[in-house]
């Protein structure tokens, strides 16, 4: 991907170098997340192999394993995030950049990335919140009389609200996070920026974004569960769910990544006021 070529561009650009970039740096792409991903599914059978097929009720013991198993799952994501961000990065400026050097920043972005997650959390809580309001402020003017229309439009605005502000939340998390390995931004900083550029900077290509990255996140998984659950045996189920839907994650995950810093980019030449390309050309010759 040459660096003089960086402009903005539309919804559909964005997916199409994105993929192009995946193609292109396959190799480089997946081994990073591979790196992390791989030995943390051998670790999530050893923790939960045994309870697949999934029961109604779980001992205390098997729920504490399902905890360990959701807090390792963090502190991975957490890092190979980074890194893996770092390495698409580069390679979209048409670099390279070694996998002990994207771990390394990794390790030193992970403090900043934790702070992500729990800024994300509290805005998401907020959205409930919100949400949640016409559905408590209901009960002040419904009557039995007033038939089951003013609940449905009730419902139909809480859940409208939720949906939108959930999709701004959800890319600007998104991309908050691959702004932290490829630029120097603390975590809160990176979620406020990130929230800026798509609630105030075209909200609605954000939601078609948003909508994008859950149909690629979301529908990959639920392909890969229903599969798992399809399987005549525990231990063909237990294949397909640490098996072959580590691979799928390996795979969604890549994709992902690739297409939300080739998004990035985008903003940052949009709106926030230089030329990347001659910046980048810049730093090259020195």
């Amino acid at each position: 991907m040459a660096t003089t070529d960086l402009r903005p561009l539309s919804l559909g650009e964005v997916l199409d170098r994105a993929v192009t970039l995946f193609v292109r740096r396959f190799s480089a792409i997946v081994t990073a997340i591979a790196v992390a991903y791989v030995p943390f599914a051998f670790l999530q059978w050893a923790l939960l192999g045994w309870l697949v097929p999934y029961k109604a009720r779980l001992t205390r013991e098997e729920w504490s394993s399902f905890g360990l198993d959701l807090v390792l799952g963090v502190l991975v994501f957490a890092l190979s995030r980074t890194a893996v961000a770092a390495v698409v990065g580069e390679a979209y400026m048409s670099r390279a950049l070694s996998l002990v050097a994207a771990y390394l920043l990794a390790a030193r972005r992970f403090g900043a990335q934790i702070v992500v997650l729990f800024v994300a959390a509290l805005f998401g809580c907020a959205i409930v919140i919100v949400a949640a309001i016409p559905v408590l402020v209901m009960p002040l003017f419904w009557t039995p009389d007033s038939g089951v229309l003013p609940i449905f439009t009730v419902l139909s605005i809480a859940g409208t609200a939720a949906a939108v502000l959930g999709a701004w939340l959800f890319l600007g998390y998104e991309l908050a996070t691959v702004r932290l390995a490829v630029r120097a931004q603390n975590g809160y900083a990176a979620v406020v920026a990130a929230l800026r550029a798509t609630v105030f900077w075209r909200p609605w290509r954000s939601l078609l974004a948003a909508g994008t990255l859950l149909l690629v996140q979301v529908g990959g998984a639920f392909i890969f569960s229903g599969l798992a659950q399809l399987m005549p045996s525990p231990a063909l189920q237990a294949f397909m769910t640490f098996g072959v839907g580590s691979v799928a994650a390996i795979l969604i995950e890549a994709l992902t990544v690739t297409f939300l810093v080739v998004y990035d980019v985008d903003i940052a030449v949009r709106h926030e006021g230089f030329d990347l390309a001659v910046a980048l050309d810049a730093a090259s010759e020195m």
